[in-house]
């Protein structure tokens, strides 16, 4: 008899956006969300080396401003790097999934990255993503059951918790954010049977 494999393999994604300074606010999450993460005792390449080619590219970036000549190519190379960084990055997230299938999702979520479902899709639990201006991050979440209604938390800290308003949907909208300050958010429904659990939290740093 042809053994059921019951934890079918879960793929970690980077959604890398083009943009140098939007790259570098995604890699900074990646770092803040692996750091001092159980999961990851011995990141390759290793955080601070990630760091230092990230500082790298943000000042290579500074410096193509003034249009100086050469810069936006000695730019350009950093960001290859850091690209490359960030997809060393992915197959070590990757490596430990596989080795804990039982735990897979939280382990690529809880490095800041994406899960890829059948088809192509991302999978969604809870997200936070940077909004479309600045100091404004956007939160999803799965949806609990018809007419629940969803509490949201924001922590500097991941300790110490701040209500945010309820939301009948399972998307909520926060604003008035410092640019470049991490954030922890977390959220639970609310149910006609009661106070749901609290999800694991998320990172992002603000943009």
């Amino acid at each position: 008899m042809t053994k059921v494999n019951e934890h079918p393999r879960v793929i970690a994604v980077l959604k890398l956006p083009n943009r140098v300074a939007a790259l570098i606010l995604v890699l900074r999450n990646i770092i803040a969300a692996m750091t001092g993460n159980a999961w990851f005792t011995s990141p390759s390449p290793t955080l601070t080396a990630v760091t230092t080619d990230t500082n790298n590219l943000e000042t290579g970036h500074a410096t193509t401003l003034n249009k100086t000549k050469g810069a936006v190519s000695a730019r350009d190379d950093k960001k290859v790097i850091v690209i490359k960084d960030a997809h060393a990055l992915l197959a070590y997230v990757q490596g430990i999934a596989d080795a804990n299938p039982a735990s897979a999702e939280a382990i690529i979520l809880s490095a800041g990255m994406s899960v890829k479902t059948k088809g192509g899709k991302k999978k969604i639990e809870f997200t936070a993503t940077h909004g479309s201006v600045s100091g404004v991050v956007n939160l999803v979440t799965a949806a609990a059951e018809d007419n629940a209604s969803y509490e949201w938390q924001q922590s500097p800290d991941g300790v110490n918790w701040t209500n945010l308003p309820v939301t009948r949907k399972v998307k909520a909208t926060v604003t008035n954010l410092t640019p470049g300050t991490l954030y922890y958010f977390r959220t639970r429904p609310v149910l006609r049977s009661g106070e749901g659990n609290w999800s694991q939290f998320v990172k992002i740093i603000a943009n």
